[in-house]
């Protein structure tokens, strides 16, 4: 009989402090969009979030400007946010027209 073959977690190539910033960021199907953006396979996107093992710099650099780009788009949006729900605790902040 032959020994069957253990497969091999792939090792890290990036630091581990950006690792773990990309798995805190990460949503579901981020892994599709960003092989879209990045024109590679979804398995390459999965290996670089999954296990950080990433070849080229260019899908790390990919990866980290896609998941900061969402991050200041939710800060943006929070902060609006805030701002309306604001107005509406504070109608005489708001710059709508005054009723007579």
């Amino acid at each position: 009989m032959t020994a069957t073959k253990k497969s091999k977690k792939p090792q890290r190539t990036i630091a581990i402090e950006l690792h773990q910033q990309w798995q805190r960021l990460q949503r579901k199907n981020d892994s599709i969009e960003l092989a879209k953006q990045l024109k590679v396979s979804k398995p390459t996107i999965d290996k670089a979030l999954i296990y950080g093992s990433v070849h080229q710099q260019a899908i790390v650099d990919g990866i980290t400007s896609y998941l900061a780009g969402r991050l200041l788009r939710e800060k943006e949006a929070g902060e609006q946010l805030k701002r309306s729900a604001d107005q509406v605790e504070n109608p005489n902040l708001s710059t709508s027209i005054p009723q007579s």
